[in-house]
């Protein structure tokens, strides 16, 4: 649920919202999903 603070820079009222507070490291790379035999481009099968 988004929430209601004051910036305490400017004073002014911010939404925020905690739902979408993922990191980038909280997401697979293309890379990482791409690893294991069965991409591999020089193992059997």
């Amino acid at each position: 649920m988004p929430e209601l603070r004051r910036d305490p820079t400017t004073g002014k009222w911010v939404i925020i919202a905690t739902e979408r507070a993922l990191r980038p490291t909280d997401f697979k790379s293309e890379e990482e999903a791409l690893k294991g035999p069965e991409n591999c481009p020089f193992c059997e099968g």
